[in-house]
C-alpha cells in the first residue's frame, strides 16, 4: 500500500530509484568532467575577451593620438597661412621677392643682407612666432631659392637637403608640414652648443601676389621634441605603452619612451643631449634584448618588425597575439599609415603587462576549479546520503497520506511550481482538489501572490467563481489551499478537442462567466487575465456546462490602482493572445471593460477556433490589439454568425474602452437580446456530456481539474503563450 502511494504521488517506481542508486557513484565522475570541460570553455572565452578588450584599448589610444595629431596639424598649417596673409608679412615678401627677381646677382653680395626689407620682415615675423612658438623662418622665392631666414648664412641658398618634402606642396599651393628630418645646418643642441643633424620640422604655406600666383613660401620652423613628440606622450597606456611615429625607411620619427633602455641596449648614442628620434631604426633583433639575449644579424641587416613591415606596406592592423618591437621585447600592437603625412603610428604594449590579468585568473580558475571539483565530490556525497534520507521521508509521506484535515487521494495534475492533489475532508468526505506550491521551485513573492490570490477568490461567493474552502502551511513550510473538485475541462482544451462551439452554447457560457465577473466589478475588482484557460466548464450535482471563473492571481482593485507590487502594477500584465489595448498602453488605467475585451477575445475564440489575432511573436501580437481590427467572425469562422452576436461580440474588441459595453450587465442584456439567446437547453448540455465525456469516464484524460500548469505569472515574456 504505501509502495503504490509512493508511486502515485511521487512519479517514481522501485526499479527507477533502484537504477537511479546504481548510478550515483557515478556522478561524482561525470561531474568532474563537466566542471573541467566548462572551467575550461570559460577560460578560453575570457581569454578571447580580455584579447578583445586589449585591442579596443590600443586602437583607442592610437585613434586618440592619431586624432590629436592631425589637429595639432590642422592647426598649424592654419596658422602659419593667417600670418602669411597678414598685409604686413605678404607685402614685404612680395617687394623683396620682386627686387629680388630683377637683380638675382645682389643676393649673392652682402648689400642683400643689409636691405632693409630683411629687416623689416624680420620684425614682422616676431610676434607671429612668439605666439605660435616657432624656433626660426625661412622664406623661399618661386625657385626654390632662400629669400630670407632666421639665419644669415642661409638666405641665398637653393635647395636645402630635407625640405622638399614640405617645399614643393607649398610651391603647388597647399598648406603642409613636414616630418621630423635631421637638420643640415647647425642648430641649437638644447646644451649650449650647436650641431648639425638635430631633428627639425617645417610648417609651410604659400605666400600669393596681387595677381593670386604663388610669389614665394614661408616657412616656420619647429621643434619636434615639443608639440611633435608629446602629442604622441599623452595617452600612454600602462606602464610599458607607446604611441610613436615612424618614416618610409622605418626610422622612428618621435621620442621613445625606452630611450635610457636602448643607452644601455647600445641602441642609440649615449651621448648628452642624444635623442631617440631618428637614431632608431624599427628592426626586430630576433631576441629580448633587454633580458641579456644577444642578436645575430647587424643592426641594419635585421629584418622590420612585423608592425613596421605591415605599416610601411600601407595597411592599419592590429597583432594581439604578440610580435617582437624593435628592443625584441614581445609586444602587442595596433598601427596605421597617414599616406597624407607620408609616416606611421603605432601603439604598442608590452605582451606580459597586457595580459598581466590573465595570468591571475588562469591561477584563480585553477584554484577555483580544484573547490569546485571538490565540492563536486562532496555533493555526490551528500547526495547518496540524502537520497537515503529522502527514501525514508516519502516511506512517512506513505504512511501519513495526510494534508491537515484533508486526506490525499491521488496527484491530478502537476506544474512547474506545484502539485494538484484529489482529496477529501476527513471528516466530511467531501471530494476536494488540494494545490500545493514546491518551495523549491518559487519564491516568497510568488507564495504571496497565492495567498493573495486565494483571499481575494474566498471574498466571492457567485455560483461561476470557484469556491475556495482552506488555505495553509505543511510543517515544513509548504503552501497550499484547498478548493472545489471541478471534474470537467477548460474552454481551451473543450475547442481543441471538440472545435468551435455553436452560438446558443457560446452565448449560455458566455452568460455565466459574464456574471461571475459582475459580482467581481461591483466589489471594484478587475481580472485582468480572462482566458479560456481560466474558465472551467464542468458538471456537478445534476447541472451541466456550469461555467466557473479560475485563477484571481492578477486581480487589481479599482480603488487602489497603485496598491501592491504583488500585481505589478505599471508593468504588462495578461496573456498576449487576450490582452487589451489598453493593458498595453497604460496598464495602471485598466478597469472593468479591459474585462470586457478579453472575454471579448474569448468568445471570438469559442465561436471560430482561432484567436483573433496570431503572430510568430508576443510583439507582433500586442501590435495588432493596438492597431488592427480582427476578421469578421463569420469569415474567420467559415460559418455565418448571426449578425446581432457578430456586431456584439465586435462591439467589445473595440479598441477604446468607451465603445464597449460598459459593465458586464450591459453586456449580459445584451447577449440576452440575441437570437441565439436560451437555445442551449438543460437537456443539450446534459446530452453532450453523455455522449462526449461521462461514457468514457473510465479515461482519465477525458477529465480534469484546476491545474497549476495553468498558472501564470502575469508578465509578458518573450515566448507566444498558446491559446
Amino acid at each position: 500500500m504505501g509502495l503504490a502511494f509512493l508511486t502515485s504521488q511521487f512519479g517514481v517506481n522501485s526499479k527507477v530509484l533502484s537504477r537511479m542508486r546504481r548510478r550515483l557513484w557515478s556522478w561524482p565522475i561525470f561531474v568532474v568532467l563537466l566542471l573541467l570541460v566548462s572551467g575550461w570553455w570559460g577560460l578560453r572565452r575570457l581569454e578571447s575577451s580580455t584579447r578583445q578588450l586589449v585591442g579596443t584599448n590600443l586602437q583607442t589610444v592610437l585613434n586618440a593620438d592619431i586624432t590629436a595629431l592631425r589637429l595639432w596639424v590642422e592647426h598649424e598649417t592654419s596658422m602659419v597661412s593667417v600670418a602669411a596673409n597678414d598685409p604686413q608679412v605678404r607685402d614685404t615678401i612680395v617687394e623683396m621677392n620682386r627686387n629680388w627677381s630683377r637683380n638675382p646677382e645682389d643676393s649673392k653680395s652682402s648689400d642683400w643682407l643689409r636691405d632693409p626689407l630683411l629687416g623689416k620682415l624680420a620684425d614682422a615675423l616676431i610676434p607671429w612666432q612668439l605666439e605660435f612658438g616657432h624656433d626660426g623662418y625661412l622664406v623661399y622665392d618661386a625657385e626654390g631659392r632662400v629669400l630670407a631666414a632666421n639665419l644669415e648664412e642661409l638666405v641665398g641658398r637653393e635647395r636645402i637637403a630635407g625640405h622638399e618634402s614640405y617645399l614643393l606642396p607649398a610651391m603647388g599651393g597647399e598648406s603642409t608640414l613636414s616630418r621630423p628630418f635631421p637638420s643640415a645646418v647647425l642648430l641649437p643642441d638644447g646644451l649650449g652648443g650647436v650641431r648639425a643633424g638635430m631633428p627639425t620640422m617645417f610648417v609651410a604655406t604659400p605666400v600669393r601676389d596681387e595677381a593670386g600666383s604663388v610669389a614665394a613660401v614661408l616657412a616656420f620652423r619647429l621643434d619636434p621634441k615639443r608639440e611633435f613628440s608629446e602629442i604622441l606622450t599623452v595617452a600612454r597606456p600602462g606602464e610599458s605603452g607607446e604611441t610613436y611615429a615612424f618614416d618610409r625607411q622605418g626610422v622612428m620619427i618621435s621620442a621613445s619612451r625606452f630611450e635610457s633602455q636602448l643607452r644601455d641596449l647600445s641602441l642609440m648614442s649615449d651621448g648628452e643631449g642624444a635623442t631617440s628620434m631618428l637614431s632608431v631604426e624599427i628592426r626586430d633583433p630576433g631576441v629580448d634584448l633587454t633580458r641579456g639575449g644577444r642578436a645575430t644579424l647587424r643592426r641594419n641587416k635585421q629584418p622590420w618588425t612585423e608592425m613596421a613591415t605591415s605599416a610601411i606596406a600601407g595597411e592599419a592592423g592590429q597583432n594581439l597575439r604578440g610580435y617582437r618591437d624593435y628592443r625584441g621585447v614581445p609586444v602587442v600592437g595596433a598601427w596605421q599609415w597617414l599616406s597624407d603625412m607620408d609616416m606611421g603610428v603605432a601603439t604598442e604594449l608590452d605582451l606580459a603587462e597586457a595580459y598581466r590579468p590573465m595570468q591571475v585568473v588562469r591561477t584563480s580558475y585553477a584554484i577555483l576549479m580544484s573547490i569546485l571539483v571538490g565540492l563536486g565530490i562532496a555533493s555526490q556525497v551528500w547526495l547518496v546520503l540524502a537520497s537515503r534520507w529522502q527514501q525514508a521521508a516519502y516511506r512517512a509521506v506513505a504512511e501519513a497520506k495526510t494534508l491537515g484535515q484533508y486526506a490525499l487521494d491521488e496527484q491530478i495534475g502537476e506544474g512547474g511550481m506545484g502539485v494538484v492533489y484529489r482529496a477529501h475532508h476527513a471528516l466530511l468526505q467531501r471530494p476536494t482538489a488540494v494545490k500545493l506550491l514546491r518551495e523549491d521551485k518559487v519564491d516568497e513573492a510568488t507564495v504571496r501572490r497565492f495567498e493573495r490570490e486565494v483571499r481575494t477568490t474566498s471574498k466571492l461567493g457567485h455560483p461561476n467563481t470557484v469556491a475556495i474552502y482552506d488555505y495553509g502551511r505543511t510543517p515544513e513550510g509548504v503552501f497550499y489551499y484547498a478548493m472545489e473538485y471541478l471534474p470537467g475541462m477548460t474552454l481551451d482544451r473543450m475547442v481543441e478537442r471538440f472545435g468551435p462551439l455553436p452560438e446558443r452554447r457560446a452565448i449560455h457560457l458566455l452568460r455565466q462567466v459574464c456574471g461571475s465577473l459582475n459580482e467581481a466589478h461591483q466589489m471594484g475588482l478587475v481580472h485582468r487575465d480572462i482566458k479560456p484557460s481560466n474558465i472551467m466548464v464542468t458538471y456537478v450535482g445534476g447541472l451541466y456546462d456550469l461555467a466557473k471563473v479560475l485563477d484571481f492571481g492578477l486581480v487589481k482593485s479599482c480603488d487602489e490602482p497603485e496598491n501592491s507590487h504583488l500585481t505589478m502594477v505599471g508593468t504588462v500584465v495578461g496573456t498576449p493572445y487576450y490582452i487589451s489595448p489598453e493593458a498595453l498602453e497604460r496598464p495602471s488605467e485598466m478597469d472593468a471593460r479591459s474585462d470586457i475585451y478579453s472575454l471579448g477575445v474569448v468568445a471570438y475564440f469559442l465561436l471560430t477556433g482561432r484567436p483573433a489575432f496570431e503572430g510568430e511573436s508576443t510583439m507582433e501580437i500586442c501590435k495588432k490589439h493596438l492597431c488592427e481590427n480582427p476578421l469578421p467572425l463569420s469569415a474567420a469562422a467559415g460559418r455565418t454568425i448571426h449578425p446581432d452576436l457578430e456586431v456584439l461580440l465586435l462591439r467589445c474588441l473595440a479598441k477604446d474602452p468607451r465603445d464597449r459595453p460598459q459593465t458586464v450587465r450591459q453586456l449580459m442584456r445584451e447577449l440576452d437580446d440575441c437570437e441565439a439567446a436560451f437555445e442551449w437547453t438543460d437537456q443539450d448540455a446534459e446530452l453532450w456530456w453523455s455522449t462526449n465525456v461521462l461514457h468514457r469516464s473510465q479515461d482519465h484524460s477525458e477529465t480534469s481539474t484546476i491545474r497549476v500548469a495553468g498558472d501564470v505569472t502575469g508578465v509578458l515574456d518573450t515566448k507566444t503563450e498558446n491559446a
